[in-house]
Formats: C-alpha cells, structure tokens, sequence
C-alpha cells in the first residue's frame, strides 16, 4: 500500500505492506511512481508542458529461514550380504530446502536406531551418505532400522 502523507509543506510517501512476502514465491517487484502536481492533466500523453515526475522502484526480497528440508524417499530398504566391510557406504539419503544460500543448506544427523549404542553407522552431515564404521555381526538375520533427520 502506498501511503501519501500531505501534513506540512512537503509530501512524502512511504510504502507499507499489507501482507508477508515471500522470496520463495517471488524475489522481486518492480513499481513505478507517477507524481504530479493537481494541474497538470494524467496520464503523460496529454498536451500538458508538465508531464508527471516517474519514480522507478525495484524491489528485491531477501531469503528467511521459512522452509523445512524435505526427503525426497521416505524410506530406504537395504539389503546387503555378509560379510560387509567396515567403511562401506550402505546409502545416500537426500532432502532438498526450497530456501537459498545458507538457509537453503541441509545437514543430516543419526537421530536414533532400534539397536541402541551399536556404534555401526554414520551419516556424513553434509552429504547423507550412511556408512558402516563398526565391524558388522556375522549373524544372517540381523536387521536394523535408523532414523535420519534433516535440518
């Protein structure tokens, strides 16, 4: 909204917004602002020899922190055989922010896992890459469940 103050001897205007912005929807906006003094006629066309001043505004919306990462799979199944080497990289999960720049970035962390303190994976916070770091059980049926989170 544009507001028009007149008290005094001089005018001024000032933009302010009746609703959020959001860059992730549109990161610029462009207005132009025509003034002109009660006699001379609008728009600039007219015969008038004082056409309206123009005022050209860009607007630019910085990014805000607003998003969540999000997984693109939700879930993972992995199957592998016996013997697994330690250091073997079993998986990359990934979660894309719709925010930019630093805000934008996803960091991934091993929250929790159904054998607690086993000590076998790692998730690598900058990629996502699980890897087995521990010597892995030679028993067949083991099974294991991690949870990964994005932030």
């Amino acid at each position: 909204m544009l507001v028009v103050d007149t008290s005094g001897d001089s005018y001024s205007i000032s933009l302010q917004l009746v609703s959020t912005l959001d860059r992730e929807v549109q990161d610029r906006y462009s207005l132009t602002v025509f003034a002109f003094d009660g006699e001379s006629p609008f728009p600039q066309n007219s015969s008038s020899p004082f056409p309206p001043a123009e005022l050209q505004i860009e607007i630019e919306i910085s990014d805000v922190n607003d998003n969540a990462p999000v997984f693109q799979i939700t879930d993972y199944y992995i199957e592998k055989t016996i013997p697994i080497d330690v250091n073997t990289y079993l998986a990359q999960v990934e979660a894309v922010d719709a925010d930019i720049g630093l805000n934008g970035q996803v960091e991934y962390a091993l929250e929790s896992s159904t054998q607690p303190n086993s000590g076998l994976f790692f998730v690598y916070p900058d990629s996502g890459w699980v890897q087995l770091v521990a010597p892995f059980s030679s028993n067949a049926n083991y099974s294991e469940t991690l949870t990964i989170a994005a932030k």
